[in-house]
């Protein structure tokens, strides 16, 4: 878009300078000094354009190696907010971990539990959860933390899960 708008005003210089030159041929035919006047002038003109195209290249390569640092910084910050992505991923499982392995030592009887074959309880005397083999129980349990004997009702658990 930019270089559109330079050509466009370039054109427009153009167009100007080329009214100019007329403009003084019109108005200065008669003149001797006319030919002198339009050479001195076209030559200044001639620099003026250089000039301008020299400010645009520079202004190009400057631009230039402007996109090439951005694109440059911006790999680095996609590189690192990957190493961050990893990293807070690598600290979720590894608070998984520990959170597991605290619940193993806290609670030992919990570390192999199947639903399956297993069934959880709440102590209603110290509030500890725990879990027993379903297998074998019939009416009474007794909880492994606080030793106080707890009354199992298998027809509740099973009204439970319906």
């Amino acid at each position: 878009m930019d270089n559109i708008d330079n050509m466009n005003d370039r054109e427009n210089i153009e167009k100007e300078y080329k009214k100019f030159l007329n403009d003084l041929e019109e108005n200065l035919k008669d003149n001797p000094d006319f030919e002198y006047i339009k050479a001195k002038f076209i030559k200044l003109m001639l620099l003026f354009f250089d000039e301008i195209d020299y400010m645009r290249e520079q202004y190009d390569e400057k631009i230039e190696k402007i996109l090439e640092r951005q694109s440059y910084f911006e790999d680095k910050i996609n590189k690192v907010e990957e190493l961050a992505n990893g990293i807070e991923e690598e600290m979720r499982l590894n608070e998984e971990v520990e959170d597991r392995m605290i619940t193993e030592l806290l609670h030992p009887h919990l570390r192999n539990y199947d639903n399956d074959t297993e069934c959880e309880v709440t102590c209603p005397y110290c509030g500890e959860l725990f879990y027993i083999h379903v297998e074998g129980v019939e009416k009474e349990i007794t909880c492994p933390y606080c030793d106080n004997p707890i009354e199992v009702d298998w027809n509740d658990s099973d009204n439970d899960k319906k």
